[in-house]
């Protein structure tokens, strides 16, 4: 076959076959009817079921069933088998999150992987990439998802998830709602719990636990471990370190083992300062305390025993 020029086969709009591989082309303006769409659809079932209340979309999808019966996802990307399947474009999702956030954009974003964005049931302006991302969602918004079944939930899912960033393989599988979360590391935020405004870097660095406006730097497990942190709700907390356990709200934590410099490299004891020192407050010693020099006071010193 030689061929010069365009080359249609069938009309603009509809359903081909080349080969035994299904085709579906929304047809763009339709020679002047102007009762097509702009989306194309690769693979068996693709797009089959679907409804879309826009004049006009501009969706992509490749991939056995994808797009299959989702509902008004419009300028979307949903590469491989499952994308977007069953998912439902939610454009006024205020409802589901304090503040307002009504009128955002349509259904925009990207799925690649296999069943990736699937099962959402209000969906807006999201990127999953990565097998089986972002599964069975409630609602999600504005976020990034990136690894193999990351934000996967089960069937049934209440979880949402706000304005968050989730990097690593199994991150935030099986979680609770995420509002404003930086997750990178696998499985970082694995396991039934609520994290909210915080940071979290590392593998399991706050897995099973609750978190609420802190950051968690470093990895928490060790080969064989249980993840056991005490107690299960944290917030107001700055962890930075390998194996941390933070038990207090409103703490800056490093390892315990850890002796901490400042205004030098090294350091000899566990707060190692070199510099002039201010401070406002009380100072209570508990155990024997040695002056190298002068001590110079403005006002009383009292000592007793």
């Amino acid at each position: 076959l030689t061929v010069s020029g365009e080359f249609n086969i069938g009309d603009k709009k509809g359903t081909h076959y080349i080969s035994g591989a299904r085709f579906y082309s929304g047809g763009g303006d339709n020679n002047g009817a102007y009762d097509g769409d702009y989306s194309l659809y690769i693979g068996e079932e693709s797009f089959v079921g679907s409804t879309n209340s826009d004049i006009y979309t501009v969706n992509v999808g490749v991939g056995y069933g994808s797009f299959n019966s989702s509902v008004n996802l419009s300028y979307a990307v949903g590469i491989g088998p499952g994308a977007y399947r069953d998912t439902i474009r939610d454009e006024d999702i205020s409802s589901t999150w304090d503040g307002d956030v009504s009128n955002t954009p349509s259904g925009a974003g990207v799925a690649i992987g296999s069943s990736a964005g699937r099962n959402i049931s209000k969906y807006n302006d999201s990127i999953l990439i990565g097998s089986s991302s972002g599964n069975y969602l409630n609602a999600i918004f504005r976020t990034t998802a990136i690894g193999n079944l990351t934000l996967r939930q089960d069937a049934g899912s209440t979880v949402s998830v706000f304005k968050s960033t989730i990097l690593g393989s199994y991150n935030a599988y099986d979680t609770k709602d995420l509002e404003h979360v930086i997750s990178i590391g696998h499985e970082t935020i694995l396991g039934n719990n609520t994290r909210k405004d915080s940071i979290l870097v590392g593998d399991y660095a706050g897995i099973n636990r609750d978190v609420y406006d802190s950051i968690f730097i470093g990895n928490y497990r060790k080969k064989g471990s249980a993840h056991d942190f005490g107690d299960p709700q944290t917030s107001n907390v700055i962890s930075i370190g390998h194996f941390v356990k933070p038990q207090q709200e409103y703490t800056f934590n490093i390892p315990l083992n850890y002796n901490f410099p400042l205004g030098k490299l090294t350091a000899d004891e566990k707060l190692d300062i070199e510099g002039n020192t201010k401070m406002s407050g009380s100072i209570y010693v508990g155990g024997t305390s040695s002056f190298n020099d002068d001590i110079t006071t403005n006002g009383k010193v009292t000592i007793q025993g």
